[in-house]
């Protein structure tokens, strides 16, 4: 008897350990063969599979089967000593507790825009993290899961986030900066004890009993109210920093509790922190008019006009762009830009729409056709139509067409040149247009009777 339990122990004991149904590409995986999922998971448990730079596909085939990559799993990452960078797609949702679990010499982490949940400890420990970006998709940040990530300098909470557990960032003794991002409703409680910078939009309407009360080295808090938020005497314990408000809004915030303890100063330039993430590419749209005449490295794009005779789309860069409109942005993947609020921007044409709450989007509205941002099975970044109903995350934009205009239309490619965007084709549903001719005027042409610069594919070519 006692060497048939000695026996059991160990072959569970191997089961756990040798947790994986498939390597592929240099990952380890857990198939599951109902839902055509792939979870990222390690070889064994706490050895640390992975070194390197290490970029998580999207889709994973195995025995010929195509799998959807999901989820980074518990522990997938964790004590990985040799691992300095992870990339993680638009397909992963979730990131399981302590997938990267003390690895010391991880110093960055893109994340996709499609992730939802962070879990407790996933990237506690790791001490070279110097950036990493928080998508608006995240709606919960688990208990420690930056805990003792002391190389990071600076969080921003993006608008989506819900819920943080405690302690989420405790010992991250380094981030002196915290920025809640525009369209936040409510200040949580981090658990960042050193900041000395907070930055709070207008947007947000409520702050967490005690947020920030364990915060004594605070020397600016940035709000965007023009009217004084009231808040609990609790916020903050120690007061002995700069608020700095809205231009003549000082006298209000003088004569308002707690607010009038600190030293106030009307010259606010409100800043909203804009994050691409796992592609050059993304959409928003904010509370506020944005001023993109002097942010270094990205671009606005708005959708100004479409011909029906040709199936293009007028693309048009902007400096500003008004509340509330949906735009494109082309910058750099993972990078965090900071965007003025524009004093006063005028109303423009525009085919895109935009959200700055979540919703769900039907193929479909009214007379109008939708299109979102994605890449198509040829990896082409673009607006394609979709099939059923969407999420789109707030502050997201997509591009909204008249049915009637576009019934042979199933995407429009982005055409870029030189990293400027200059315009968006259309991808038809006849496959032998996929290699017609359009000259730079957007016109579609039989043949290319003359040398010069034309467009097929959705690029740029010399005949």
């Amino acid at each position: 008897m006692k060497r048939l339990l000695t026996l059991l122990a160990f072959v569970a004991m191997s089961i756990t350990t040798f947790a994986y149904d498939a390597y592929v590409g240099g990952l380890y995986y857990n198939l599951k063969s109902t839902t055509k999922e792939a979870t990222v998971t390690y070889k064994i448990s706490g050895t640390g599979s992975y070194s390197g730079s290490i970029i998580v596909p999207e889709k994973v085939t195995y025995n010929g089967v195509e799998y959807n990559v999901t989820t980074i799993g518990g522990d997938a990452f964790s004590r990985c000593s040799g691992l300095t960078s992870v990339t993680i797609p638009n397909s992963v949702t979730s990131i399981e507790m302590y997938a990267f679990y003390y690895t010391p010499s991880l110093e960055s982490v893109i994340l996709g825009n499609s992730v939802t949940s962070i879990g407790s400890s996933a990237f506690s420990g790791c001490s070279s993290l110097t950036s990493v970006t928080i998508p608006n998709s995240v709606t919960s940040i688990g208990s420690y899961a930056f805990n003792d990530c002391t190389s990071l300098t600076s969080v921003t909470i993006p608008n989506s986030v819900t819920s943080i557990g405690s302690s989420a960032f405790r010992g991250c003794s380094n981030v002196k900066e915290l920025i809640y991002a525009d369209g936040c409703t409510t200040a949580l409680n981090t658990g960042l004890t050193k900041i000395e910078k907070i930055v709070i939009p207008n947007s947000v309407t409520s702050i967490a009993d005690y947020a920030f009360s364990q915060c004594y080295d605070i020397k600016d808090v940035i709000v965007g109210w023009k009217t004084p938020l009231e808040i609990s005497s609790n916020v903050f314990s120690y007061i002995n920093a700069t608020l700095h408000v809205p231009a003549g809004t000082k006298e209000a915030y003088v004569n308002a509790d707690v607010w009038k303890k600190f030293k106030i100063v009307d010259d606010a330039k409100f800043i909203i922190t804009i994050t691409l993430g796992a592609s050059d590419y993304s959409t928003y749209c904010a509370t506020a008019d944005l001023d993109f005449s002097e942010v270094e490295g990205l671009k606005a794009y708005i959708a100004s006009g479409f011909i029906p005779t040709t199936g293009e789309l007028t693309i048009t860069r902007m400096d500003n762009i008004p509340a509330r409109e949906g735009f494109l942005l082309k910058g750099t993947a993972g990078e965090s830009y900071e965007v003025p609020v524009a004093s006063n921007t005028n109303v423009v044409a525009n085919l895109m729409k935009g959200t700055t709450s979540a919703l769900t989007l039907s193929p479909t509205d009214g007379d109008c056709t939708n299109y979102v941002l994605t890449k198509n099975s040829a990896g082409e970044m673009g607006f394609y139509r979709f099939s059923g109903p969407v999420s789109v995350p707030a502050n997201k934009a997509w591009l909204q067409i008249p049915t009637s205009a576009v019934k042979n239309v199933k995407g429009f490619r982005i055409v870029e040149e030189d990293g400027e965007v200059t315009g968006i084709t259309n991808v038809e549903k006849n496959a032998a247009d996929s290699n017609a001719l359009y000259d730079l005027q957007g016109r579609r042409i039989s043949n290319a009777s003359a040398r010069g610069i034309y467009i097929q594919n959705g690029k740029k070519i010399m005949k």
